[in-house]
């Protein structure tokens, strides 16, 4: 009997010693996603080369720390809930960042999971344009995305590309830009004050909307009206980015949709632990842990 109580006390202190290894295992699991590393699937190949479909990609939240909804029901809302940890720098131009798709039924608004990857051209406060098939930046003089997609764009004529990728924002007659020459175009900051007329309201209408919550329009004499009340000024709350894809050619990002709002933005790429090729199955093993 003593041996069997003896046998039983063992299994006893496995178990729970085994339980606890499990439980500590699975909330350093979920401490590392939600506050360190989350890993991604590129499904496109918008920001090819530098990612490839298929790809596994890890996403660093120290860098502007990890964002922490305000309760459960904020994370399957449209309207988006939360806060930041702190982080250990802003996001930087050329950065590749992974954030929530900021366009759903045509307004600005959360779906947690429609996740995109693209570069970060344009920061808050800064004036982002295309000169014949060039990125330039206001507040940056070095080379924006990738250069030798852009110099193929640059040899293509306006009136050889293809019509559903040729034009961009605002999509007006009085802005008859595309991918090869936008702009420029400014980037929300949080705190910037504008004065409201036709052209902010044409640029700027859906972050309006998402900032106010009010349906905004134009009246026959050319005021802003906030739900039929004349508006002349908005203090941005927030602050937005512009991203696009390394790919120019092949590409839905900020050319063609807008702004992202910083509290919609995931983390940071800057690895790849592995890839698996779409077609084959296969590991490649050229792309095993390459940093970005």
């Amino acid at each position: 009997m003593k041996r069997l109580m003896k046998y039983l006390n063992r299994l006893m202190d496995v178990f729970i010693y085994t339980s606890i290894a499990g439980l500590l295992l699975v909330a350093s699991y979920f401490f590392c996603r939600i506050f360190v590393v989350d890993q991604f699937v590129i499904p496109s190949d918008s920001m090819y080369p530098t990612l490839q479909v298929g790809d596994r990609v890890w996403v660093n939240k120290f860098v502007m720390g990890a964002r922490i909804y305000d309760d459960i029901e904020s994370a399957s809302s449209s309207t988006l809930r939360s806060w930041r940890t702190r982080g250990i720098r802003r996001v930087g131009r050329n950065d590749i960042l992974i954030f929530n798709f900021p366009i759903n039924e045509d307004r600005m608004a959360f779906k947690i999971n429609h996740v995109y990857a693209k570069r970060c051209v344009a920061l808050p406060g800064d004036s982002i344009s295309a000169v014949d098939g060039y990125y330039k930046n206001s507040n940056w003089t070095g080379v924006l995305g990738n250069k030798h997609a852009q110099d193929y764009l640059n040899s293509i004529p306006d009136d050889k590309l293809d019509e559903w990728i040729k034009y961009t924002i605002p999509y007006d007659h009085r802005y008859p830009w595309n991918i090869r020459n936008f702009g420029p175009i400014y980037v929300p900051r949080k705190g910037d004050v504008m004065r409201l007329d036709a052209k902010a309201l044409l640029f700027y209408a859906k972050i309006l909307e998402f900032e106010t919550d009010k349906k905004f329009s134009l009246s026959t004499d050319g005021k802003v009206l906030a739900d039929g009340v004349p508006m002349e000024y908005h203090i941005f709350t927030h602050n937005y980015y512009f991203t696009v894809g390394d790919n120019v050619m092949n590409s839905h990002d900020s050319r063609y949709w807008g702004f992202v709002p910083e509290e919609y933005i995931v983390g940071v790429v800057e690895f790849i632990p592995y890839s698996i090729d779409k077609h084959t199955g296969e590991l490649r093993e050229n792309r095993i842990f390459k940093h970005i």
